[in-house]
């Protein structure tokens, strides 16, 4: 379990870099953003919070087949639920997440 003070950091450093992706990836090129969107993938990772980087792992792929089409918005306001919530290494979240994005946009 992570101390309160790494949690901090954690929240921190993973919240300004969704914060900065909200606010560029309409204006990104496609492969600039899927690289950035990789980047938040490993930091997520480094600090545990491993289903954070399972759902910016789906993001990927929806970028992939997707592209601009992929409703990047919708991942960036779930990250931040995950770690609003101290969720983000909690990978039964990240099913019911994953679940609730996908149905969402499946039912429009």
């Amino acid at each position: 379990m992570m101390s309160d003070d790494d949690w901090q950091d954690a929240k921190q450093a993973l919240g300004d870099r969704i914060d900065d992706l909200r606010a560029d990836y309409r204006r990104l090129p496609v492969d600039e953003l899927a690289r950035q969107i990789h980047s938040l993938k490993g930091l997520s990772a480094a600090y545990g919070q491993r289903a954070i980087a399972g759902l910016i792992h789906a993001l990927e792929d929806d970028l992939r087949t997707q592209g601009r089409a992929t409703p990047i918005a919708s991942y960036l306001d779930m990250m931040d639920d995950m770690l609003d919530a101290r969720r983000g290494a909690d990978i039964a979240y990240l099913d019911l997440m994953l679940a609730t994005l996908h149905s969402r946009f499946t039912a429009a």
